[in-house]
């Protein structure tokens, strides 16, 4: 069975070696099946952190299966295979939708990144091993998001049940039973390991966090790219400083969630507290100044329209560079999503996104492909906006905020008076 799985992928190769070209001008292909293992809170390993954590859309699951038996299995040589003839794959769509939105996805940020392994995809047996690990440890976080839910926050929980929202009836989800067991796996693959990817939940506050950066620096492995995506509340756990950690590695890279200023911020991130944020953006320019630093705010109908304003102020005060500011447009809840805007709400939001990139094209940069990159999000922002009407879910979003408001003690109205005719 295994000769004759190997001679259908053989058959199944384009009859020309893959090289950049074809990379290039691909409508589906990734490379992160041939660089990359994803593995959910709940354990199950999936293409990546933009598809679903179901058993059955995944490629196996960790606790019932060794690293090397997902990553040499059919389930991901099939999906590797399908990369190689360029078909599209149903796990993917969240890509192809941005890409058709003009919006800059995981699947174009693979294939720029990891081009150097282009080897890898004209090899149907498996020599390689995976050399980007992303792990969702759990669920564990210190904050109620308004655009997340129990599946990411177990601070979520009992809001979530008065709710009626799923997150698998689990308060604390954890994607490995056998703790000791994994890391021994994850050992032999430290040597040829160039990135790992924390999120959450609140990565900074899991134990197991800290195990892996203990593991890397028993083996001496300091320069690999430790890239984090964080709520920005904290830098210490269990007596232990991040930064003692980081000092230690060439390479990290931190993704701030972070949405809004002041009230606007602690709104969208419960448990927020913005004077702290200030304060954090500021110990970390002095502690580690050759650390990699970005804002990532979510465009949602909350942040949409202060985003502009967020940027700019964190720029003239000196925090960040325009190049550092990264909006990503959020799909799902489909309440939350842009689209819902009536169609003046959508024009004064275009309007307010133009005249934003004209600003930040007038700004001097440390780098300028990122700035490129930031123009053309913001603009594509406004076009995925436009291309669908979501408004049949304006009542959806307006029972679930006010629900939550009178659960929060909190207005919208109050923190976004821009949203009074959303309202109405």
């Amino acid at each position: 069975m295994e000769l004759l799985n190997r001679l259908v992928s053989l058959f199944a190769m384009p009859q020309q070696p893959i090289d950049e070209s074809f990379i290039a001008g691909s409508r589906h292909f990734c490379m992160m099946p041939f660089v990359h293992i994803h593995i959910t809170q709940y354990g199950t390993v999936t293409p990546c952190c933009q598809t679903p954590w179901q058993e059955n859309q995944a490629f196996g699951n960790i606790n019932t299966q060794t690293i090397a038996e997902i990553w040499q299995g059919k389930a991901i040589q099939d999906f590797r295979s399908t990369m190689r003839q360029d078909l599209p794959d149903a796990r993917c769509a969240r890509c192809y939708g941005k890409e058709e939105a003009g919006l800059y996805s995981l699947r174009k940020s693979a294939n720029t990144d990891y081009l150097h392994h282009i080897q890898r995809v004209n090899q149907v047996s498996v020599p390689y091993s995976p050399v980007y690990f992303d792990v969702r440890f759990s669920n564990f976080c210190n904050f109620r998001c308004r655009i997340c839910g129990p599946w990411s926050s177990s601070k979520w929980f009992n809001e979530a049940e008065e709710l009626g929202l799923s997150g698998k009836g689990l308060r604390l989800s954890t994607a490995i039973n056998d703790e000791p067991a994994f890391f021994k796996d994850f050992e032999q693959y430290i040597g040829s390991v160039e990135e790992i990817y924390f999120a959450g939940g609140e990565p900074l506050l899991m134990e197991q966090h800290y195990t892996l950066l203990d593991l890397l620096l028993a083996h001496r492995k300091t320069d690999v790219l430790l890239r984090y995506n964080t709520n920005f509340s904290t830098f210490s756990y269990k007596g232990k400083s991040i930064f003692d950690y980081w000092k230690k590695f060439t390479n990290v890279f931190i993704c701030a969630s972070l949405d809004g200023t002041d009230k606007r911020g602690e709104y969208q991130r419960k448990e927020q507290v913005w004077s702290e944020v200030v304060k954090h953006i500021q110990t970390i320019r002095a502690e580690c100044p050759y650390i990699d630093f970005m804002i990532a705010p979510t465009v949602n109908v909350f942040s949409a329209f202060h985003l502009p304003d967020f940027h700019r102020e964190w720029v003239e005060k000196g925090w960040i560079d325009v190049s550092e500011f990264f909006p990503s447009v959020l799909e799902e809840p489909k309440m939350y999503n842009i689209k819902i805007f009536p169609t003046a709400l959508k024009a004064k939001l275009a309007i307010k996104y133009r005249e934003h990139i004209q600003w930040v094209a007038a700004q001097t940069t440390t780098d300028q492909r990122a700035k490129t990159l930031i123009l053309s999000e913001f603009e594509s922002c406004v076009q995925f906006m436009l291309q669908e009407d979501f408004s049949s879910e304006i009542e959806s979003f307006k029972q679930t905020t006010f629900k939550l408001d009178a659960m929060r003690n909190e207005s919208v109205v109050e923190v976004f008076p821009e949203l009074k005719p959303l309202l109405d």
